[in-house]
């Protein structure tokens, strides 16, 4: 039997076994390597997909922050006006508890100018009697 028909196979296996490694590497690296121009092109993808929600809470974030710096301003507000108020009201007393305060030192003097002995030497003497026996009744 002669085999020369089957001899270019054997010779020709290592370089079709070759090819077969060489394109199934192939396959492996194209389906699992990622290069760098995909990697940018799936960034931008994912970048244009967030782009309006990311977009809305910055809006939204503004806008809470307007609404607290106007919020913040407002309680200043309300403080200074609370803070005069207090500020009067104890001007009040303290101007209230100077004049009880001089009103009863007043009292104590005339009371004291009352029970005072009046000197005959005074003109008024007899008036100053006639105004004690009035209050004395």
């Amino acid at each position: 039997m002669n085999q020369r028909g089957f001899a270019w196979l054997i010779s020709a296996a290592p370089y079709l076994i070759g090819a077969a490694l060489v394109y199934g590497a192939y396959q492996w690296v194209d389906n699992h390597w990622v290069t760098d121009a995909g990697i940018a092109e799936g960034r931008k993808r994912a970048e244009d997909e967030l782009k309006p929600p990311l977009a809305a809470c910055n809006a939204s974030l503004k806008a809470q922050g307007e609404r607290i710096a106007e919020q913040n301003s407002a309680v200043k507000t309300h403080k200074a006006v609370q803070d005069a108020k207090v500020a009067r009201a104890t001007q009040g007393m303290q101007a209230a508890r100077s004049v009880a305060q001089a009103a009863q030192t007043e009292a104590e003097r005339l009371r004291e100018a009352a029970l005072a002995p009046v000197g005959e030497g005074c003109p008024a003497a007899e008036a100053v009697r006639k105004i004690r026996e009035g209050l004395s009744k």
